[in-house]
């Protein structure tokens, strides 16, 4: 598992939540793009978190080190619902019921996407460190 093409895609989410906030949060109405870059961002996102459940926490939960067998444990049971909770906004939030209750949906966008947000540093500063660090190797005489 490749930690820094991981912290690329988390570079990536941060760019494109980067440009959804700039479309909502001062916005009087919703703009043309909106609709394909909350698809991109769904895109890139579902991808991340399916690479992390198959290779990431495998890999961590397996590590000998106990904290990080744990660590791996909470963070893959965190992330489903996290995953759940966006693709609910995906489904709860079409472009007529954007178009009817922009403040509503403006103040979800925003709310989500911080979690978002505050899982990617989460991770980039407990869950990635642990796997970049550099392992002991067992010692084998001679």
């Amino acid at each position: 598992m490749d930690i820094e093409s991981l912290r690329q895609e988390h570079a990536a989410l941060q760019a494109l939540r980067a440009e959804l906030l700039a479309l909502v949060v001062d916005a009087p109405s919703p703009h043309a793009d909106l609709a394909g870059l909350r698809w991109r961002f769904s895109r890139v996102l579902l991808a991340h978190l399916a690479r992390e459940d198959r290779h990431l926490y495998p890999r961590m939960k397996a590590d000998p080190e106990r904290e990080t067998a744990a660590l791996a444990i909470a963070y893959e049971q965190e992330m489903g619902g996290l995953a759940a909770c966006w693709q609910a906004y995906m489904t709860d939030w079409p472009g007529t019921r954007i178009a009817r209750e922009w403040p509503a949906f403006r103040a979800r966008t925003v709310e989500i996407l911080d979690l978002l947000a505050l899982r990617i540093e989460r991770e980039e500063r407990d869950l990635y460190p642990r796997l970049a660090a550099p392992r002991p190797r067992p010692f084998s005489p001679g």
